[in-house]
């Protein structure tokens, strides 16, 4: 998932100062399984340290978001302008979104 970016931060040898071992210490399987996915979920270029990662397993898994509307998140921070402006926006993103998810349909 990170590559070489993990390896420059942690080295090659598995957990040498014990370290991730001492942090995820009493971490179910399924906990870790479930910080993996929040790991894929969270869209991060950067790995983990074991601290984040131990939260990543101890946080609850959010619902996947679908790829359409992940491209929208800049053009839906809150701008100024009069409310027929900000309907606008909406209404263009909406049909956007409607038109991403009929693609992926078909």
């Amino acid at each position: 998932m990170f590559g070489g970016s993990f390896t420059s931060n942690y080295g090659e040898e598995v957990d040498i100062t014990g370290a991730w071992r001492a942090t995820l210490n009493g971490i179910s399987e399924a906990k870790i399984k479930n910080g993996l996915g929040n790991l894929a979920d969270n869209e991060t270029k950067y790995p983990p340290n074991a601290t984040e990662f131990r939260a990543l397993c101890l946080r609850k898994r959010s619902p996947p978001v679908h790829p359409s509307h992940r491209q929208f998140k800049p053009e839906l921070r809150i701008q100024k302008g009069t409310k027929e402006e900000s309907r606008a926006l909406a209404m263009k993103c909406l049909q956007e979104v409607r038109d991403n998810m009929n693609r992926s349909k078909a």
